[in-house]
């Protein structure tokens, strides 16, 4: 592929490029010079087109045409980028509209001189039109000396701008040189680019590829300009954050960059300021903590270890600062301590869930939880089964030891249960002496198994008082089901077939369908 295709390949998707910048500039054009880099992206756009439309002109006429107006193009870039690092390093001085007035002086007479090129020929003579390709045509031309006038005072002008973001470059602060950085980057290449091809240092390069370079580059330069818009937001920052606050508060940017923070979240999210300060708020949280931020979201509850207090709990808030136009300019976020809440919580969910003696699951929540699991067992037909348990004799021990004794007794047989089931198991005390265990995915006849076991492990457990020693034995009744069964019907199957282990026995398991 030729020089001339692959700028007409590049071409749509730079124009394009361009063009957006230019338009997403224009609806931020309240930033520091974000209007001015609005026309500045706009009239790459347009060069780029002209450049594309004067190599697929076929008419000698309308190349010559294509190449001026290409050429009017080039003479003012540079004006609107030095305009543009004026208003961006905040220069008032220079950028005054008799200054402006100045620096357009020459470009307009550069206008006027290249309409009227064919009486004097003081920027281009012999000018000739050269087929590349059947579809592909090429200007040449012998320059003349306004032609190289112009050349230097618009490479001039450039450098005076690039200057000016270098110096704003080093002089900035840690946080703002990135973006003045990405200005440096983005003005030097288009303008090393043109100088090569201007002055011919690589003869074999025969087409400007100058739109091109400037179009990437001013996008590079848009997107950073846009994207770190500091300036805006810093003096939001002071007046908003007291270090005096109990709770942990920063300021972020747009781009959710630390601008400031005060000494509570330092000691909450363990940073320094220097750490701090320019960094992303998702650099300095956990990664846990990062992975449950939702952008839509401005609250949410996260969690953070700490090496002295341990786990704590924080409700991180965020709030919008807007400027007086109503321009989001960033975030406020506040770090307020809920640990003990959370405990509170906790432990008045623990109180609804959980049986104050056994510490197993209640009544009431084990239902919720045999509910969802027969909902899922009648949905997918797999088995489901229930064992229910009775402690033998514990009334005759209440009434020979004391009820102390008997809450003994209940632990012994809730730990040992416990120590003896699958972690999907649920395991529940139904009430007085009784106990559930619910086992998903269990077949009736492997859940009469489990239940013989435990009987068998509990009739070599004893409870010892001190001065007795208390033999523990306990029966159960087996039901199951495969869908179609509710929790009442699984009970009360449960609970007949425990009465036939206690009429044949006791100390034995019983499956309720051998009885039916």
């Amino acid at each position: 592929m030729d020089q001339y295709s692959i700028f007409l390949a590049l071409a749509p998707f730079a124009a394009t490029c361009s063009f957006a910048v230019a338009v997403y500039s224009w609806l931020r054009r309240e930033a520091r010079g974000a209007l001015v880099l609005s026309i500045y992206m706009l009239v790459i756009s347009i060069w780029i087109s002209v450049s594309s439309i004067e190599l697929l002109t076929i008419s000698s006429h309308f190349t010559i045409l294509w190449a001026q107006v290409g050429y009017m193009l080039f003479s003012i870039e540079p004006i609107l980028w030095l305009m543009f690092a004026l208003r961006y390093a905040d220069h008032p001085r220079w950028a005054t509209f008799p200054n402006y007035l100045v620096l357009w002086i020459l470009p307009v007479l550069t206008i006027l001189l290249v309409l009227t090129n064919d009486l004097h020929g003081l920027i281009w003579q012999d000018i000739s039109v050269t087929a590349v390709t059947p579809s592909i045509t090429a200007y040449q031309a012998k320059v003349m000396v306004w032609f190289w006038v112009n050349s230097i005072y618009a490479y001039g002008v450039f450098i005076v701008g690039v200057f000016v973001i270098a110096v704003e470059f080093l002089k900035s602060y840690r946080l703002y040189r990135e973006q003045a950085g990405w200005l440096l980057l983005g003005s030097i290449t288009p303008l090393l680019f043109q100088i090569i091809y201007t002055l011919n240092f690589i003869p074999a390069l025969k087409m400007d590829y100058s739109p091109i370079i400037f179009a990437f580059s001013g996008a590079a330069i848009g997107i950073s300009i846009l994207r770190h818009r500091l300036f805006d937001i810093m003096p939001v920052a002071r007046t908003t954050l007291v270090d005096s606050l109990q709770d942990g508060m920063l300021v972020l940017d747009i781009h959710n960059r630390v601008v400031d923070i005060n000494p509570v979240a330092r000691k909450i999210l363990g940073v320094s300021s220097k750490q701090a300060i320019g960094a992303s708020l998702y650099e300095i949280l956990p990664m846990d903590v990062n992975a449950s931020l939702h952008p839509r979201d401005q609250r949410y509850e996260i969690e953070l270890n700490h090496s002295e207090d341990g786990l704590k709990n924080y409700e991180l808030n965020l709030v919008e600062l807007n400027n007086n136009n109503n321009v989001h300019l960033g975030f406020l976020v506040t770090l307020h301590d809920i640990t003990e809440r959370i405990q509170l919580l906790n432990h008045v969910k623990e109180l609804a869930t959980l049986d104050p003696l056994t510490n197993l699951y209640n009544r009431r929540y084990f239902a919720d939880l045999a509910n969802k699991e027969i909902e899922r067992a009648n949905r997918y037909h797999i088995h489901l089964s229930l064992i229910m348990i009775d402690i033998d004799y514990f009334k005759p021990i209440n009434d020979k030891y004391g009820h102390a004794v008997g809450d003994q007794v209940l632990k012994l047989i809730a730990e040992t249960l416990n120590k003896s089931i699958r972690c999907t198991d649920i395991l529940a005390r139904y009430g007085g002496e009784e106990f559930l265990l619910l086992l998903p995915e269990t077949p009736p006849q492997e859940a009469a198994q489990i239940a013989n076991r435990l009987c068998k492990s509990l009739s070599n457990t004893a409870l010892e008082t001190g001065s007795d020693s208390i033999s523990i034995t306990i029966s159960a009744g087996v039901a199951g089901t495969k869908g179609g069964m509710s929790l009442n019907e699984m009970l009360d199957h449960a609970d007949k077939a425990l009465y036939v282990a206690k009429e044949t026995g006791r100390n034995r398991a019983v499956l309720w369908k051998e009885h039916a």
